[in-house]
């Protein structure tokens, strides 16, 4: 490779790392999805200057399918963290990349409803997570259980999740790296199994516990998980009044996080109508 080949090399490598950079602050603040052409053209970019192999151009497309996954096009966002699940190498970044997107697609496919699929796909992470070095095992291992679960809960296995997702949040409990986060969410799809099996008054108390762990980032996709649970429990107990409530707040924090086509945007609404018609019919 000639100095010039060298110069541009590093220049396209400088220009990938700066646009990750300014993706990941979007992507942290919600936004990501607004900035789907500018990540799809720094994927062709990065692509063709560095190859599709490269670290920054794995990272980029990731980013691209979060763009989409947030935007409610779902399958265009599967097929971005495929090709990156399927690209990664096997060892090192490429390793941590590479479960990155298989984490990604398990979350997604329950995301559309694809139980089975993601069910395949978080058990399939799990077995990989062995392959890291211990002290790197919690977040992929947290994430993946998590999304066992949700899949579970999906596939009307409801007790099984339950047993899952506490033995996940024991497993959290003892971990030595800040697992706030994982723990937020795997109370909100424990509260979730709980009122698959009608024990909507548990659900509400793992839903009160999640609230309570306070996200430093201020995501108001968390936001917007807590309300369709609550809406889902409260709605179980017949508290119309208060689940159309709880539908509306975890509609309006979705709005901040996703688009319109998103299914968690979908779903609160059909909570709210289902909500707000039963405090009609009871008037």
């Amino acid at each position: 490779m000639g100095l010039f080949d060298r110069r541009r090399r590093a220049n396209a490598e400088a220009e990938a790392r700066a646009n990750v950079a300014t993706f990941v602050a979007l992507r942290n603040a919600e936004q990501v999805r607004t900035a789907e052409p500018r990540i799809r053209s720094a994927v062709d970019r990065a692509a063709a200057a560095l190859g599709g192999g490269h670290m920054l151009t794995l990272r980029l497309r990731e980013l691209l399918g979060q763009a989409l996954a947030d935007q409610g096009r779902g399958e265009d966002a599967l097929r971005e963290y495929r090709t990156v699940a399927d690209t990664a190498g096997r060892d090192g970044e490429q390793l941590v990349e590479r479960l990155a997107a298989h984490s990604n697609l398990a979350g997604q496919l329950c995301m559309e409803q694809r139980y089975e699929e993601a069910e395949r796909e978080a058990r399939r992470l799990l077995a990989e997570v062995e392959r890291l070095p211990v002290d790197m095992r919690v977040y992929p291992r947290l994430s993946a259980l998590n999304s066992v679960g949700r899949a579970l809960v999906g596939l009307e296995r409801p007790a099984e999740a339950e047993q899952l997702l506490r033995a996940a949040l024991a497993e959290s409990a003892s971990a030595t790296l800040p697992v706030g986060s994982f723990q937020r969410i795997l109370d909100v799809n424990l509260a979730s199994a709980l009122s698959a099996q009608e024990r909507h008054d548990e659900a509400l108390a793992r839903l009160d516990a999640a609230a309570a762990i306070v996200d430093p980032s201020g995501a108001r996709a968390g936001a917007s998980a807590i309300g369709m649970g609550r809406a889902t429990a409260l709605l179980g107990l017949g508290r119309h009044a208060e689940a159309a409530e709880a539908a509306r707040a975890g509609l309006d924090a979705a709005l901040v996080a996703f688009d319109e086509p998103h299914p968690r945007v979908r779903r609160l609404r059909a909570l709210l109508a289902e909500a707000e018609a039963a405090v009609t019919a009871t008037r």
